[in-house]
């Protein structure tokens, strides 16, 4: 049997802890890792979708889990719902992008509104903005829409 990696963040919640399974899409682990005191270091933000805590995260985070090929692969089908806004901090502009990777193809439809309950810990715009609320005019859209894929 041949096996096949799956990307995954281990998300610490309190005295539990959640798989995020990377969507194709990621690029996390294909940038390089910068220095921690460095400006370019490149990181992606996600939520937890089993408790939406959402959380910035670079490459050193991801982890890897063999599936064998004849397996039920868990994530078949998994792709990026992602909320996008701009950082309004001085009018900075930067795109915001907040990825829940998810099977479900209508996950994009109730994002926005699922977003209303989702809490923000250290995340950070390109710029180096704190971002600390979701504005009214986010927009959901699919991994693939974005071009991300």
């Amino acid at each position: 049997m041949m096996s096949n990696q799956r990307r995954y963040l281990a998300h610490k919640h309190g005295d539990t802890s959640h798989t995020i399974w990377l969507p194709p899409s990621s690029r996390l682990e294909i940038y390089q890792d910068q220095p921690e005191m460095s400006n370019n270091a490149y990181s992606e933000i996600y939520v937890c979708p089993a408790c939406g805590l959402v959380s910035q995260y670079r490459s050193l985070f991801v982890q890897r889990h063999p599936v064998q090929i004849a397996d039920q692969d868990p994530i078949t089908g998994l792709y990026a719902a992602v909320l996008t806004f701009r950082c309004g901090v001085d009018n900075c502009g930067s795109p915001v992008l907040i990825r829940k990777p998810t099977t479900d193809t209508r996950a994009t439809d109730t994002l926005v509104e699922e977003a209303s309950s989702w809490a923000l810990v250290s995340i950070r715009c390109p710029e180096g903005h704190p971002v600390t609320r979701i504005p009214p005019d986010a927009v959901a859209r699919t991994d693939q829409q974005l071009g991300l894929i």
